[in-house]
């Protein structure tokens, strides 16, 4: 369209009407003719952009005059800045540090083409069913800050609101009415009064994977009928931009994910020697480059260790022989330092269309730190079980197993409870031990100690101390069968060490010794004090009490060979073990005589193979060691066995 007018303000505006009458000063002063882009509002209502050539005349006055043709460029603008669009909105986004600074930049620029009052880019959130707010940009508008404010608390779902709608159908719309997208989204802040008059433009920016984002843009439509047009167009390539810019940053954190791992990434030709396609540039832990592994300087099996090639050469042949696709093996890898990395490696098998295998992909994984901590652990374990092992020969098993089951506390504390107490000590001790050396000594005393230990502890005694050739035993704690059950145990127990003493005299006769150790054992019942005694610092787990010292005296007052037990152990174990009362004996620290009964050589002797007649009724009771008889013993019981037998028998006659 070509129109021919004279020069005038009065239809002009603003920035154009001042740019213009700049233009006409300088052509008057200059007489030169000008070129100047004018927009106008046509009768219809659309606002043109006119090209505008204007030359200079003179009038027939002398007066200066201009004649001027307009030419309607307005949809070869919009395109012209429409590609200034795109291309500075590809700078920016290439520059963007993060994608959601990309997006930012971009509805900035596609705020500017609109001439939008103001914009919003929404996008999906990591569940992808809600829209959530990105960004915003306002032309400054103070009333805007509010309502920016109130939609960061605001979410679109799809079918609900124009802007989910958008989201849904991928499709720009329109809502002319801006009090009906607010009340449809439930806005808690109204737009600035001024904006009652606009419309709101709802495009989305898609791509193959789905919405990207979706732009929303407050703006006049009567003044951006065209530049809507032209936008709808640059959208699909905002798009491509905008997805590739999303997963350069997915890329660029994969990147660093990787570079901050401990796992190398590659791939390789399935050919010997041939170097590496692809390895993640995180390679640099193991002193190469990336340029090494594709100069061959970094291949497979050249940087396992000597010792463990072989191993895992076979393992490789075995998957490649066979229809598997994965190789894992841990192995050492030598740095190009020289320093030794343990490797976890995980190889697949990428095969062709024929089964052949073409390529090696995989993941070295650096566990040298794993490595090191378990190394350190197992030491520390091994050490652990050593300490336990040795600490557990200081206490009774029974101890050993409360503390570290947690059943016993490390602290000071005791209880009350029915103990049954063993004493055991060896006779004579001194005047037997004063002919032997220290070495024989240590010798004797211990294989003794050893023996007896192993036998209370088979019966389940908890080994209270030695004390010298001493050893204090009870039943009862910190594991019972019942008070009648541990009486019976013990006074078992003390049986069988009897009976084993025999055996160990006879073994050291054969040694040489001429006056072999000679046992006496006290055992009594009733209720005792146990538990942790000492300090906060030391402390031991005993028993004490009156009735550990009458079992200590009880043991004195033995026989050698012998057991003596107290009252309260003898009623607890009359049913089953033989026994005789003995007369009363007077003990320190006690106001009264103390009942006390020998226990009779049957049981554990008669179990290990002893010589023992043994026979108890009502009104009648024989035990005979013949073991422990001498020859004028015998000649006496033979004339006992004959009156017996003279009395038992039937009378003639009858």
């Amino acid at each position: 369209m070509g129109v021919a007018a004279r020069a005038g303000r009065d239809w002009l505006e603003g920035e154009d009407a001042d740019a213009f009458a700049r233009a006409l000063e300088n052509s008057a002063r200059d007489g030169a003719p000008f070129i100047i882009d004018l927009r106008v509002d046509a009768a219809d209502g659309r606002r043109l952009c006119l090209e505008t050539h204007v030359a200079p005349r003179v009038g027939g006055d002398g007066a200066p005059r201009w004649a001027a043709v307009g030419v309607d460029v307005t949809e070869r603008r919009r395109a012209e800045r429409s590609l200034s669009l795109l291309h500075k909105v590809g700078v920016a986004i290439s520059e963007a540090p993060d994608y959601e600074t990309a997006i930012t930049e971009t509805l900035r620029y596609a705020c500017r083409v609109l001439n939008a009052d103001y914009g919003e880019a929404w996008t999906p959130d990591h569940t992808d069913s809600k829209l959530a707010l990105c960004s915003v940009v306002d032309d400054g508008h103070p009333g805007w800050t509010p309502f920016a404010a109130a939609q960061r608390e605001t979410s679109h779902e799809m079918d609900r609101s124009p802007i989910g709608l958008s989201w849904r159908t991928r499709r720009a719309l329109w809502a002319d009415d801006v009090e009906t997208l607010i009340d449809a989204a439930q806005r808690c802040a109204a737009p600035p009064a001024h904006a009652r008059r606009l419309s709101v433009y709802v495009q989305p920016i898609a791509a193959n994977d789905g919405v990207i984002a979706l732009f929303v843009f407050y703006l006049d439509r009567r003044a951006v009928s065209g530049l809507i047009e032209n936008f709808r167009t640059a959208a699909d390539q905002l798009a491509t931009v905008l997805q590739r810019r999303r997963i350069e940053q997915e890329l660029e954190y994969a990147n660093i994910i990787v570079e901050q791992s401990p796992t190398v990434i590659y791939r390789a030709l399935a050919i010997e020697g041939a170097p590496r396609v692809y390895t993640s540039r995180n390679v640099t832990r193991f002193g190469y480059s990336v340029e090494d592994c594709k100069m061959g300087r970094f291949n497979f099996p050249d940087f396992v260790h000597a010792d463990d090639r072989p191993r895992v050469l076979q393992e490789v042949l075995r998957m490649i022989e066979g229809d598997e696709d994965v190789f894992e093996q841990d192995y050492r890898l030598i740095a190009a330092d020289g320093a030794v990395h343990h490797i976890h490696d995980r190889t697949v098998a990428i095969r062709d269309a024929n089964g052949t295998i073409t390529h090696w992909q995989g993941a070295l994984t650096d566990i040298t730190e794993r490595w090191l901590a378990q190394h350190r652990l197992s030491e520390a374990n091994a050490k652990l079980e050593d300490l336990s092992v040795k600490l557990s020969k200081y206490v009774s098993p029974q101890i050993y197993r409360s503390i570290f089951s947690g059943e016993q506390s490390g602290e000071i504390c005791a209880r009350r409870k029915k103990l049954t107490i063993f004493f055991s000590d060896i006779a004579d001790f001194t005047r037997t031990t004063d002919a032997l050396e220290s070495e024989e000594l240590t010798g004797f005393l211990n294989h003794y100690l050893t023996e007896m230990s192993k036998i209370a502890l088979s019966y389940g005694a908890t080994i209270d101390k030695y004390i010298g050739d001493a050893i204090l035993a009870f039943f009862g704690d910190p594991e019972t069968r019942g008070v009648r059950e541990d009486a019976l145990a013990c006074v078992r127990m003390a049986m069988a060490m009897q009976s084993r003493m025999r055996a160990l005299q006879r073994e050291w006769r054969g040694l040489g010794a001429e006056n072999p150790f000679q046992l006496r054992i006290g055992v009594n019942t009733g209720f005792c004090t146990v538990g942790n005694f000492g300090s906060e610092d030391r402390m031991d787990y005993t028993v004490i009490g009156g009735e550990v010292n009458l079992a200590a005296r009880l043991q004195s007052h033995s026989e050698l060979g012998g057991v003596l037990i107290g009252h309260e152990t003898y009623s607890l174990v009359k049913d089953e073990i033989p026994s005789e009362e003995l007369e009363p004996i007077t003990v320190k620290g006690f106001a009264k005589p103390v009942r006390v009964y020998r226990v009779l050589a049957v049981g554990a002797d008669a179990a290990a193979g002893a010589d023992v007649l043994h026979y108890q009724r009502p009104g009648a009771l024989i035990n005979v060691d013949f073991d422990r008889l001498a020859e004028d013993d015998l000649a006496t019981l033979r004339k006992i066995a004959d009156m017996l037998n003279s009395r038992l028998s039937p009378a003639e006659g009858k």
